[in-house]
């Protein structure tokens, strides 16, 4: 390992090489080696420092709608546009089943007291409530399964 920090190669062989007369080229080879060893460390060192690395696995299904859906884009810009995106908006992409299911609740109690309440009045309109009502619990159920 390297102790002082070089800008250079040839730096580094200025320095280790200031007291040695004559190297053989092995010796330089040698030198070098262990130069650009200790360089990559650094470099793979303080990158993992700035960027954490994240291993990610798709099932087939999904990477077939991945590849549906990312057009000419590469899978990995893919991924990033859609991690932006998902950053950048406001609303929270995660579904919390128990709170969706509390919400179902809800929306079924909501529709019998409607139905009771237009059950009273018999009409084209009340007809037509009940019909958009069912048509939100279907859409309502699609989310929760």
């Amino acid at each position: 390992m390297i102790e002082k920090k070089y800008n250079s190669l040839y730096e580094f062989l200025d320095d280790n090489l200031k007291n040695v007369k004559n190297p053989s080229d092995e010796f330089i080879i040698d030198l070098k080696k262990k130069y650009w060893k200790d360089y990559f460390y650094h470099y793979r060192k303080s990158y993992r420092q700035k960027f954490q690395e994240v291993t990610l696995r798709f099932s087939n299904k999904n990477i077939e709608k991945i590849n549906l859906k990312k057009g000419s884009q590469t899978l990995v810009q893919f991924l990033y546009d859609c991690i932006d995106l998902a950053l950048e908006s406001n609303q929270n992409g995660i579904v919390d089943k128990e709170t969706l299911g509390q919400i179902n609740l809800n929306l079924m109690n909501v529709i019998h007291l409607l139905e009771e309440l237009l059950d009273t009045n018999n009409t084209i309109i009340t007809e037509k409530v009940l019909e958009r009502i069912e048509d939100l619990e279907k859409q309502f159920k699609l989310l929760t399964t």
